[in-house]
């Protein structure tokens, strides 16, 4: 036996008398989950020059660490962020709130259903043309993975793990969008068995049981598309601006989770989350009191005021919850994200 397999014999031993699989190794230690299970299936060279200071932090964090308060779901938790409105904050929302759960640790797979794609172009970086001509870069990837190539493959190969981009943020990965998907509702309304295609995208992923959750950025139409992903999702999260016409989306979304049921009867409404929210305005108390009387407790205590950090993170190509993490905006989106976890919690009963 060579060092290198001394060496993955005792980080092995000591996550085992702890009583840990990866995933509880993962959140524990703060080591991503993909390298842990490299080093448990011996694929990891621990060999190589610098490995040495990795199985010191491995072990001694195995040892000494304890497993931190997170609840564990039999399968990837799937959230909609979805409107009939635009403008109403939802790829804000799913982005960092994506963001904020994968520094939690995590693991988070964001899927950029819209066809303007700005979740993708906020999680993966901006790139010169001479960087994007190279075979690794992200354009290219984008060319291949993405959601519209993953829907449109064939149904019985369907994986959207085919489809995934690692990013540079702790625990999150995406698949990205494309402006083909403006084109889903057209080629949806030929396909046989299209209510279940998002579902049938997802099968592989909810069997590994890698992901926590799989939040979705939906675009703002009531289409075959849109249906066709909700007939895949858990919950619904919905952002809406304190304004009247984001009420009659809010309304009109209502409507569309009770069609939606028909195929999936798991789908529930998580919650409203107002957003860019002016307290100045006497609007504010109005929505939330129509709102209120709609939809009584699923309204969210937490809310998300404006905050120029937002624009200004957009601009950087960036979540704000990295922009500038103290910010006002970043500890309410941590504040919704608290309050989205005790929804899940109570509803699972964990």
């Amino acid at each position: 036996m060579n060092n290198a397999q001394k060496i993955r014999e005792k980080i092995i031993k000591a996550r085992d008398k702890r009583g840990w699989d990866n995933k509880d190794w993962h959140r524990a230690i703060g080591i991503d989950q993909r390298v842990l299970e490299a080093i448990d299936a011996g694929d990891a060279d621990l060999s190589l020059p610098g490995n040495e200071e990795l199985e010191k932090i491995i072990l001694n964090s195995t040892i000494n660490n304890d497993l931190p308060d997170m609840p564990r779901f039999k399968q990837p938790v799937v959230i909609a962020f979805d409107i009939h409105k635009g403008g109403g904050g939802k790829t804000t929302m799913a982005v960092n709130v994506a963001c904020e759960l994968g520094q939690r640790g995590y693991n988070v797979l964001l899927v950029d259903g819209d066809s303007q794609g700005d979740s993708t172009t906020t999680i993966l970086p901006s790139e010169d043309a001479e960087m994007m001509k190279q075979e690794d870069s992200y354009a290219k990837q984008i060319e291949k993975k993405n959601l519209f190539t993953c829907m449109n493959s064939d149904y019985l190969n369907m994986d959207i793990r085919e489809h995934i981009i690692c990013s540079d943020y702790d625990g999150l990965d995406i698949v990205p969008s494309n402006t083909n998907l403006s084109k889903m509702d057209v080629m949806l309304s030929a396909m046989e068995f299209r209510e279940q295609i998002f579902s049938n995208a997802l099968k592989g992923l909810m069997e590994e049981n890698y992901y926590d959750f799989v939040l979705v950025d939906m675009d703002k139409n009531l289409g075959l598309f849109n249906t066709t992903i909700l007939c895949g999702c858990d919950y619904i999260m919905i952002p809406c601006e304190c304004e009247m016409y984001h009420l009659k989306g809010l309304y009109v979304m209502d409507v569309q989770i009770e069609k939606v049921k028909r195929y999936n009867e798991r789908l529930k409404l998580l919650g409203v989350v107002f957003n860019k929210v002016d307290k100045r305005k006497r609007s504010v108390e109005e929505a939330k009191i129509a709102a209120g009387a709609k939809f009584g407790d699923v309204i969210f205590d937490s809310m998300l005021r404006v905050d120029s950090n937002i624009g200004n993170s957009q601009f950087a190509g960036m979540p704000v919850m990295i922009y500038s993490r103290s910010c006002r905006a970043s500890q309410e989106l941590r504040g919704i994200t608290d309050e989205m976890l005790d929804r899940i919690k109570k509803g699972r009963g964990i």
